[in-house]
């Protein structure tokens, strides 16, 4: 039998192989039947187990700390402002930069936190980037591309203001999303040369954070549920025509996940512990609300911050008393007294404040606090509490 020399990659956000077998039999019908004659098993995901994180460790293969990327924002202490992680941020060669090297083509569609690109030489990969991009039009570095982007009216993401206001047509959104995708790797693969061609779906992931008691526990009207079987049947029809396109085209044919999912029970606000332990405070009002405060940078900061991140030091520090625009992102003013911070209030990683001699005994005193942490009913919140030298290795 011949090497194959092509490989189709369809990732599916949030949907692991334990999650889409846990799932009712109506919902991933094609895909259940992969496995009848395919080899399947579940990988362990990063730590945090998130998009950004886990996305960039499969498409370097490394670890967070050798890739650097370990959250969906990263927190620029000279400047004071959080700086959403984008791929520029990449210390490592992608997947496709490397085969490019070896004179290998790749396409690859909507992959999180790709944009903007490390590539040098486009001439060997065309990408359609996925979010967070600046813009809500598609991007992609290459023209012929961007041609049938327009053509077929690609969006790059569903209407995530209809969560809230109108469910069934945030489903049919994303509905709409999956099928444009689908129409756009089609015309992709059909179109252009390649060894490796890589699409993700990342609607599964918003779809089961907004109706998973929806789809387990049926509590939702028969117009609802009608609509999030119709969502799950598009999406196994996709992954079934790549099925196709890589045999069509002889092609490995590979479907992975970033992460599963499972039913929330707790949230854990560290920034409010932290508080409460006096290990945060600030030198104005700074109450939980206002730490907690979820607010997205305007697309004109977010050019700023880039430009910031080539500054030196000094400059840094200046272009951040020289900026004094409220509720965009920016860190709570902290005291001298504080010696541990958030940036994501609710998980993430905690930066310390204090000077090498400290670093240790203020790392330990966390995470024995931590670990000694309960839930209302007396169990034990933490499975294990570990520091970034346990978990990761490398220089980030």
């Amino acid at each position: 039998m011949p090497r194959k020399r092509r490989v189709v990659v369809v990732g599916l956000d949030g949907g692991s192989w334990n999650l889409i077998n846990y799932m009712p039999e109506m919902y991933f019908p094609s895909i259940k039947r992969l496995t009848s004659y395919s080899v399947f098993s579940p990988l362990i995901s990063t730590i945090p187990p998130i998009t950004p994180v886990a996305w960039t460790s499969m498409v370097t293969g490394l670890n967070p700390g050798k890739h650097g990327i370990f959250h969906f924002e990263e927190l620029d202490p000279n400047l004071g402002f959080k700086i959403l992680t984008r791929g520029v941020l990449h210390r490592a060669k992608p997947v496709w930069v490397r085969l490019a090297h070896f004179g290998f083509k790749s396409i690859v569609i909507n992959l999180p936190y790709s944009f903007p690109s490390c590539l040098k030489d486009n001439s060997y990969t065309k990408i359609v980037y996925g979010e967070p991009i600046p813009s809500k039009k598609p991007i992609t570095n290459d023209a012929e591309t961007e041609k049938i982007l327009k053509t077929i009216g690609y969006e790059v993401e569903e209407n995530l203001d209809l969560i809230t206001t109108n469910p069934v047509s945030y489903l049919r959104s994303a509905t709409k999303v999956v099928k444009k995708r689908l129409e756009l790797s089609i015309e992709m693969a059909e179109r252009f040369d390649w060894n490796l061609f890589w699409v993700t779906f990342t609607t599964l992931d918003h779809v089961q954070h907004f109706f998973w008691n929806s789809i387990f526990n049926n509590r939702c009207n028969n117009r609802l549920k009608d609509d999030i079987i119709a969502y799950f049947k598009t999406l196994d029809l996709a992954v079934s025509q790549m099925e196709r396109i890589a045999d069509r085209f002889n092609a490995l044919l590979m479907i992975v996940s970033d992460h599963g999912f499972n039913a929330l029970k707790y949230n854990f606000y560290i920034n409010n512990w932290l508080v409460r332990i006096g290990m945060l405070s600030c030198t104005q009002t700074c109450n939980p609300p206002f730490i907690l405060e979820k607010i997205y940078f305007s697309q004109a900061l977010q050019y700023l911050i880039k430009i910031a991140e080539l500054l030196p030091p000094f400059m840094k520090i200046l272009l951040s008393r020289l900026i004094r625009i409220r509720n965009l992102n920016r860190i709570p003013i902290l005291s001298k007294e504080t010696r541990a911070f958030s940036p994501q209030s609710y998980q993430g990683q905690l930066y310390l404040f204090v000077n090498e001699k400290e670093r240790e005994s203020v790392t330990r005193e966390l995470v024995e606090k931590l670990k000694k942490m309960k839930t209302l009913s007396g169990q034990r919140l933490f499975r294990y509490v570990k520091t970034k030298n346990e978990v990761y290795s490398g220089p980030y």
